[in-house]
């Protein structure tokens, strides 16, 4: 299911962005949880960062949706933006805050799909290059070149990050089959390493990020083969 937040403070248009998100779900096979807010700043406030898609109006009273935008930009960098105003003229200077795309009011069915198959061909690529992570402040949203290594230790895990170390609950194996598509693979019971940041290989441990992992010795040979698949036979260490 997609997260989807609107910004708008017009019912007609809100109307009207449910009914196509609705009929656009129908036609794809897709379901949306679509939450409404009326302004940017009850939005804003207390923001957490895993929704997929934002649509959001340009001219509001209060705060603007360029203003909004900026703030949102400060507590998601990755959320796929769209404005939907009819300040088009506004709309084109999205590019200052990485807005993906924008829809010119009245919204129309017909381009209204074009434009969000474009949106969800980005959603998809960009959900297999992050992974989430319920920390006890809240979530945070890791992007997987960042992701070092994942260890478990005294029932909690540790995400190693290149912006530092965050700390969750649950096991190893459901981050291993979280990220079961991506590059990486247990070089032990306690670490699931990126075969993208490892830098080199002993007999008995591995270089992740600067930091040296112990490599089992019933893992070795299947870290190896890892290794050897992800970088096409260039090999490291061994």
């Amino acid at each position: 299911m997609l997260r989807i937040a609107i910004i708008e403070d017009e019912q007609d248009s809100i109307r009207r962005l449910q009914d196509v998100l609705e009929r656009y779900g129908e036609d794809a096979s897709l379901e949306f949880d679509v939450r409404m807010f009326a302004n940017p700043i009850r939005f804003l406030d207390g923001y957490r960062a895993d929704y997929d898609i934002v649509f959001l109006d340009i001219d509001m009273p209060g705060m603007n949706g360029m203003d909004a935008a900026r703030e949102l930009r400060k507590m998601d960098e990755e959320v796929a933006l769209v404005f939907v105003t009819n300040l088009a003229r506004f709309a084109a200077n999205g590019y200052e805050v990485n807005a993906l795309d924008f829809i010119v009011k009245p919204v129309e069915y017909d381009l209204f799909k074009v434009k969000l198959d474009r949106v969800l061909r980005f959603v998809e690529r960009d959900r297999v290059r992050k992974v989430m992570v319920k920390t006890s402040d809240g979530i945070r949203i890791v992007r997987l070149e960042s992701l070092r290594f994942v260890e478990v230790s005294a029932h909690y895990l540790f995400f190693h990050t290149d912006d530092g170390i965050f700390k969750a609950r649950g096991s190893l194996k459901e981050v291993e089959s979280q990220l079961s598509d991506a590059s990486f693979v247990l070089c032990n019971k306690c670490y699931l390493i990126n075969l993208a940041r490892v830098q080199a290989m002993g007999k008995q441990d591995i270089n992740v990020g600067g930091e040296v992992i112990q490599v089992s010795r019933l893992k070795r040979n299947e870290v190896l083969a890892a290794l050897n698949d992800y970088y096409g036979g260039r090999h490291l260490n061994s």
